[in-house]
């Protein structure tokens, strides 16, 4: 039998923090893992991706040709029972028994996800209701994503640190992730129609017109919205222990959502690619003495050591 979870990993413009991803999640969950597939937008850094892949040599890389097309050929590869999705701005530093997820999931009817970036003090002054469970001797929490009024717990499909069974995801790429061939070819690049259509409206206004979604914002989106207007089929429960997990959001490489960004110059993608050809890697060791407790943190938190 497969270890019973896979992690699928998005990655652009971010060897270091890919590195630091890589080992700290492994460090922290990798006895449930059975695989952990990698995809990779090429796009600057190309050398030192490499690197960071030669660390890792048991993960499936794929570098991206076609989101759409890689993401389904992945996702429809996956053995085990349950997924976690990954943006490479992650960093885990606690972990949760797998055997109290799996008993969570086992006999709950309720739990749409069980995720790894909530704990007890995140909801201290009492923001949303939070009600307690016990599963293998262990006590655990759940907040009502359906009612939420807090902004991380209303948002019911992530694809960060939140693991969902293999066949929710299934049934929900079923319902966002449907592509039309035909218009495909007949729009394809370099066609006459493509040619005349791009003359009202822009490339990517066109390809949405026959795929969903075709980067990893794209199918967060989908599925988030996809699952709030269908949250009356859906399980309401977002269960969780401790947080184990949060985003060290200080560059940016996103240009389709404006997020926040907490960092400053020498946060950018540039200036920490050349950090790391000096040999300066993410300080883990300060995270796990100053854990976090917010799902998405600034530059307080990343600190850089150097290497041997």
């Amino acid at each position: 039998m497969p270890k019973p979870l896979t992690n699928i990993v998005f990655t652009r413009n971010r060897p270091l923090q890919l590195a630091a991803y890589l080992e700290s999640f492994l460090n922290n969950m990798g006895s449930a893992v059975h695989q952990v597939d990698i995809i990779y937008k090429e796009d600057l850094f190309t050398h030192e991706y490499a690197q960071v892949f030669a660390l890792f040599p048991s993960c499936r890389i794929v570098r991206e040709q076609d989101f759409h097309r890689d993401f389904m050929q992945i996702f429809e590869q996956i053995e085990s029972d349950y997924v976690v999705f990954a943006t490479d701005d992650v960093v885990y530093f606690d972990a949760v028994d797998f055997d109290v997820i799996e008993a969570a999931f086992a006999e709950c009817r309720d739990i749409f996800g069980f995720t790894l970036k909530f704990g007890p003090e995140y909801f201290a002054d009492g923001k949303e209701p939070v009600a307690p469970a016990e599963f293998s001797g262990q006590k655990v929490y759940k907040v009502n994503w359906k009612k939420a009024r807090d902004a991380p717990s209303k948002y019911p499909f992530e694809l960060n640190s939140t693991i969902y069974p293999t066949s929710f995801v299934r049934m929900l790429l079923r319902h966002i992730g449907r592509d039309r061939p035909a218009l495909q070819k007949v729009f394809a690049e370099g066609t006459i129609p493509y040619r005349l259509a791009r003359m009202f409206c822009s490339r990517k206004r066109l390809f949405h017109a026959f795929r969903t979604f075709h980067n990893p914002n794209h199918l967060e989106g989908y599925g988030y919205r996809w699952c709030r207007s269908h949250k009356r089929r859906l399980p309401e429960y977002l269960y969780f222990q401790k947080i184990c997990a949060t985003t060290l959001q200080v560059n940016r490489v996103n240009t389709v959502i404006d997020n926040p960004v907490y960092g400053t110059d020498e946060h950018t993608v540039e200036t920490l690619n050349a950090k790391f050809q000096q040999g300066y890697r993410l300080d883990l060791a300060h995270l796990q003495h100053n854990k976090p407790s917010y799902c998405r943190v600034g530059k307080e938190y990343f600190g850089l050591v150097k290497i041997d």
